[in-house]
């Protein structure tokens, strides 16, 4: 079990591009969102956003979800967050998106599965249909 403990924490510090506790004086649970204020309480585990406005980042290989207030989310990687990703590879991270979604919490940080996401242009552009990453259904 300690075995697998010390595996994750190699893992996320590979993902998350940092150096590991044993390459860096650094000690505890230092990640991405330390920056997340300890005044978020609603930003634990279980929580859901629903259509909260936000932007994205690219953090490495991860992208993450910046909320208004400065608070990151990391996001897990599903279908959704993919939509999301070919999104910003064509029109780049100049777009704030709506965004629905889980929040969970493993060592201190703060992860997002994305459920819903919706891309949101200028004012001036707002006229053209926004993208959603919603599943569409299907006539048959």
């Amino acid at each position: 079990m300690r075995n697998l403990v010390w595996m994750g924490a190699a893992l996320t510090c590979l993902v998350l591009n940092e150096p590991c506790a044993a390459q860096s004086p650094r000690v505890g649970r230092e990640s991405l969102l330390d920056q997340i204020p300890s005044s978020s309480p609603a930003l634990r585990e279980g929580a859901t956003l629903e259509s909260t406005a936000g932007s994205f980042v690219r953090q490495g290989d991860r992208l993450v979800f910046v909320l208004p207030g400065g608070a990151r989310l990391i996001t897990l990687e599903n279908l959704n967050l993919q939509r999301v990703a070919d999104k910003l590879d064509v029109d780049g991270a100049s777009l704030s998106w709506t965004v629905s979604g889980q929040v969970t919490e493993c060592r201190g940080a703060f992860y997002l599965l994305i459920t819903r996401a919706q891309a949101r242009r200028g004012v001036q552009q707002e006229a053209r249909r926004p993208v959603s990453t919603a599943r569409r259904r299907v006539r048959q």
